[in-house]
């Protein structure tokens, strides 16, 4: 109950076994990422298999988030070789090795043919930057702007620059094909640039009967410019900060975390703060300084959640990086750092909760808990963006709406197959906490829940105060 934001772990070849994935939960993770990039369908089903096993053996309500590969530019050098370049080296790219003067070359022509003189782009995560110089018919005549060496298959950027071409890959629709029948929470678009990026994800997972959150990946400029209509038209928000921080100028990168977490919680979003958080744990069993510097800003910002890529993936230290990184949210929870928010009131559930949420940060009446009863999660969603000092569980009789709000800042979800949503006593919340071995309120609890049994009803919410010590 102690740690608020949650913790996403991607599952890879050194964590994918039961005791590496029981050890990450015990230690704080909410949400297992499955990176549809590397593996084949069938290895990532057995391991999602393999957490829901482990997850339901130790009685937690587990995330599980596939995160598609989505569009992506990746250049290919002759015989796979790689290449040394000097500073203001010339460099011809083709179109294909058709070209006997290109050492480098772009297989997607539609990248090709968008790329004009005086464009500027990056090759392997922006450790080597290019001018084009020069495009003649079938190449491009680039500068270097610094050295390095160009390695088979690296990543190619071009900032600010839109090419025409849909954010879903036939890899990823196959991906989606095999996913079909596994247990998915959420599903992570990649290098989305407008809302019908988003519409588009959903058409294909109502085809195919998926029940998943959407999570736009925010990695380009044009995402920045449609922000609002993305946050709008998402369950939930990545800022996915490597391709980002090649996208647009590195010093922004800070600014714009903090400002699309703000918007994430005014619009009821969950949002995620992703990429080198403890990177150098890869190979070290402790962070750096800059990294335990990052993590709690995260914390700072009022993000829902961090999450771990080849950390926990293919690292030294899987379990010991989620415990290195929730001890550092647990101690930068402490401090009422938030940014406050004033949630537009759009029904009567949310008149509720917004009285909630000042009784509690008003601070008159001691409360050392929030109980929610949600059918949908959207009452804890709602509870959950003023980023309250007080520790939320949400009750609900949904096995889905359970895993959903393992994502929500502050929430411990709770299920109970047998639910009703009326309130009677708080004996039921007792219960489940105590069996749950989670901290029993010695004050007082604010509940909110329906006025109609067995039906969730957002028109319907009531509050109650429960004191301990009357």
């Amino acid at each position: 109950m102690k740690k608020r934001t949650k913790i996403i772990a991607t599952v890879g070849p050194v964590s994918n076994t039961s005791e590496k994935i029981e050890g990450m939960i015990r230690e704080g993770v909410s949400v297992f990422r499955f990176n549809m990039k590397h593996g084949d369908a069938e290895s990532h089903k057995e391991r999602i298999e393999r957490v829901q096993q482990v997850a339901d053996s130790m009685g937690e309500a587990i995330g599980i988030l596939i995160d598609l590969q989505g569009f992506e530019i990746r250049i290919e050098t002759r015989e796979s070789a790689d290449i040394c370049i000097r500073k203001g080296d010339i460099l011809t790219i083709g179109s294909s090795f058709d070209n006997e003067d290109a050492n480098v070359v772009i297989p997607q022509d539609v990248v090709f043919q968008s790329l004009d003189e005086g464009d500027a782009f990056f090759i392997d995560d922006a450790l080597l930057k290019f001018f084009v110089k020069e495009k003649r018919e079938g190449s491009i005549i680039a500068e270097a702007s610094n050295g390095g060496t160009i390695k088979h298959k690296k990543s190619m950027n071009v900032p600010g620059k839109y090419i025409d071409v849909s954010s879903i890959v036939d890899s990823d629709l196959e991906k989606l094909d095999a996913m079909a029948k596994s247990k998915v929470d959420f599903v992570t678009l990649s290098f989305v640039r407008s809302k019908k990026d988003i519409a588009m994800l959903r058409e294909e997972l109502n085809k195919r009967g998926i029940e998943a959150g959407v999570v736009a990946k925010i990695e380009n400029k044009h995402a920045l410019d449609n922000i609002d209509e993305i946050i709008d038209a998402s369950d939930a928000v990545m800022i996915a900060r490597g391709d980002l921080g090649v996208e647009i100028p590195i010093g922004e990168l800070a600014f714009w975390q903090r400002k699309i977490i703000y918007k994430c919680r005014m619009q009821r979003k969950a949002v995620i703060v992703a990429t080198q958080m403890l990177y150098s744990m890869i190979e070290n069993p402790r962070p750096t300084r800059a990294e335990a510097t990052d993590v709690a800003n995260a914390v700072f910002n009022g993000t829902d959640a961090v999450m771990l890529s080849e950390e926990t993936a293919m690292g030294k230290y899987a379990v010991e990086t989620v415990s290195a990184m929730r001890d550092i949210l647990c101690f930068n929870e402490q401090f009422d750092v938030f940014e406050k928010v004033r949630l537009e009131l759009k029904n009567p559930t949310d008149f509720i909760i917004n009285s909630a949420a000042l009784m509690t940060e008003s601070r008159k009446i001691k409360t050392d808990m929030a109980a929610i009863f949600t059918e949908t999660g959207y009452s804890a969603k709602t509870f959950s963006a003023f980023r309250l000092p007080v520790p939320v569980v949400a009750i609900t009789s949904n096995p889905k709406t359970a895993e959903i709000m393992t994502l929500y800042y502050g929430v411990t979800p709770i299920y109970c197959s047998s639910l009703t949503y009326e309130f009677h006593s708080s004996e039921l919340i007792l219960e489940k906490l105590s069996k749950r071995k989670l901290e029993i309120p010695e004050e007082a609890m604010i509940i909110i829940h329906g006025q109609h049994r067995e039906r969730s009803e957002p028109t319907k919410n009531a509050l109650t105060f429960v004191s301990f010590n009357s």
